[in-house]
């Protein structure tokens, strides 16, 4: 959604990106870069120079939030570091029902049903990352708010000084790699809310219930 903005470039997932393939996943064409220049170890020069472009009015980070629990690549201080230096101006996190969460992975990956390792590790990156957001305070959407009301994404863009455009609420596809249906544009899914009573066996959805009872209940997922 923020990635349709006019003045906005989101990144997906830009640390485990450049930690991979020493550049991120966008479609530079939008702007007039020379990506040579900004390769492997240089990617805070390629940020300010991004950021400089006065056509932006905001860069955006698409992170996974992971820990050394979920180890595709821990972000969690990554995510504290840049909070607490200033060097990321503003942080807002996204909170899903952690049982709609786990129901997405194995959709998109078949190979993690019925793993309970990987299960547990992400449930564990879940609750530190509600732990994060209550304890320090740090603004948050719940993705069941945003896809049943899109407009309610209108106080993050004031937040960053961007004002609403339609093409945010009704997105017709984005510049950032990594994300094939964010590239295809279309309606957003609210659908998506509660598909794991369809994804899940009740057992599993029972388990993941109390592993993340306490912020579960704060959160509003009963």
């Amino acid at each position: 959604m923020l990635d349709s903005h006019s003045e906005m470039a989101c990144l997906l997932e830009p640390f485990l990106s450049w930690l991979l393939n020493g550049e991120f996943e966008y479609k530079w064409s939008r702007f007039s870069i020379d990506r040579d220049n900004f390769k492997f170890n240089r990617p805070h020069q390629f940020l300010s120079h991004l950021c400089e472009n006065e056509n932006l009015g905001a860069v955006g980070f698409k992170e996974t939030y992971r820990t050394s629990w979920h180890p595709a690549f821990p972000t969690k201080r990554f995510f504290e570091e840049n909070y607490n230096t200033g060097a990321v101006e503003h942080t807002v996190a996204i909170i899903r029902d952690p049982r709609d969460t786990w129901a997405s992975v194995i959709r998109r990956n078949e190979r993690y049903e019925g793993d309970s390792k990987t299960m547990a590790e992400l449930m564990h990156a879940w609750n530190e990352l509600c732990s994060w957001v209550t304890s320090e305070g740090i603004p948050y959407i719940r993705y069941e708010d945003l896809t049943r009301n899109p407009h309610s994404i209108d106080a993050l863009l004031n937040e960053v000084g961007l004002e609403m455009e339609d093409r945010v609420i009704h997105p017709r596809g984005t510049p950032g790699e990594g994300d094939k249906r964010a590239m295809q544009g279309g309606q957003i899914d609210s659908d998506s809310i509660g598909r794991y009573k369809d994804t899940l066996r009740p057992a599993v959805a029972r388990f993941i219930e109390a592993q993340c009872q306490d912020f579960g209940c704060s959160f509003g997922y009963k």
